[in-house]
C-alpha cells in the first residue's frame, strides 16, 4: 500500500492486515524500500499457508481419533482440578447419552451420570487418585438422562506440576455396555 503522508490511512490499513506501507515523498516512492516489502509479504504469505497445513492436518486428525473412539466404544475427557472445568471427547457424549453443550462441563453434570449407588465408591476413588497420586481402573454403572444404563470402565490419572500440586486429571472411559 502507498499513500501520500497520509498517517491515519496508513494506521487504518495496518490495522486491516496490510504488512507494508511506503510513503511517497514529493511524488515519489523509495524504490530499494520494495525488495524488502516483497519478502515480507512473501515470508507472511509463507507462514500463512503452513499454518493452513496445520489447521488442515489437525483437523484431519482429530477426525480420525473421533472415527477410532466411535468404532471401539473408548472415549476421552480431561478435568481442569484448578477451575473443575471438564472436557469430554464425542465418544464420550454418546457413552453417557447426552449431545454437546455449548457452555463448558461441570463435576456435578459429570457426576449426575455415575449411578447413585457408586457415585460415592467412585468419588473416594478419585479423592484418593488427587490425594495420593497415581492412576485409577473402575468399572462403573452410568446413569443416562433417558434412565437407561451403561456398564464403563474408567482409567484415570492425575498430573501434578512442578511443585507436585495435582493439576489435571485425565483418561478414557470404555463402553462395556
Amino acid at each position: 500500500v502507498t499513500g501520500r503522508r497520509d498517517e491515519p490511512l496508513a494506521v487504518e490499513a495496518l490495522g486491516l492486515g496490510v504488512v507494508s506501507y511506503v510513503i511517497e515523498d514529493q511524488g515519489k516512492i523509495n524504490l530499494a524500500l520494495i525488495p524488502s516489502i516483497l519478502r515480507s509479504m512473501l515470508e507472511r504469505a509463507g507462514q500463512m499457508r503452513k499454518r493452513i497445513e496445520i489447521e488442515r492436518t489437525l483437523r484431519e486428525t482429530e477426525a480420525r481419533l473421533n472415527e477410532a473412539q466411535r468404532i471401539a466404544g473408548f472415549g476421552s475427557w480431561d478435568r481442569d482440578l484448578q477451575t473443575n472445568e471438564i472436557w469430554w471427547s464425542d465418544e464420550v457424549y454418546r457413552i453417557f447419552g447426552v449431545t454437546r453443550k455449548l457452555r463448558r462441563l461441570s463435576l456435578e453434570d459429570f457426576l449426575s451420570f455415575i449411578h447413585p449407588v457408586v457415585r460415592e465408591r467412585f468419588a473416594k476413588i478419585r479423592k484418593r487418585a488427587i490425594e495420593e497420586g497415581g492412576e485409577f481402573d473402575v468399572t462403573l454403572r452410568i446413569l443416562q438422562q433417558t434412565g437407561s444404563e451403561r456398564v464403563g470402565r474408567f482409567n484415570g490419572v492425575v498430573t501434578r506440576d512442578s511443585s507436585g500440586e495435582p493439576r489435571r486429571l485425565s483418561g478414557t472411559v470404555q463402553d462395556l455396555t
